[in-house]
């Protein structure tokens, strides 16, 4: 299994991801809190929207009628 390296960098208002793998390489950017189309990496289209909560950022998906959340905790940066 491909294990990705993602890096996220922010302005404030604007979100840049950027996750690398031996398999493939993505970017998407978007405005914070602001709903967003996004293409998953099955192809679907999912709406997405992003935000700092309690120090980390956390991302709600809908696609196909599911949706799902993540969070994750930014380290090594300021």
């Amino acid at each position: 299994m491909a294990k990705p390296d993602c890096v996220i960098t922010s302005d404030g208002q604007n979100l840049t991801g950027k996750t690398e793998s031996t398999v493939k390489v993505t970017q998407c950017s978007r405005s914070l809190r602001d709903k967003s189309e996004e293409t998953a990496a099955d192809g679907t289209i999912a709406q997405a929207t992003c935000s700092f909560v309690n120090g980390a950022l956390a991302r709600h998906r809908e696609r196909a009628g599911k949706e799902s959340a993540r969070t994750r905790r930014l380290e090594g940066g300021s």
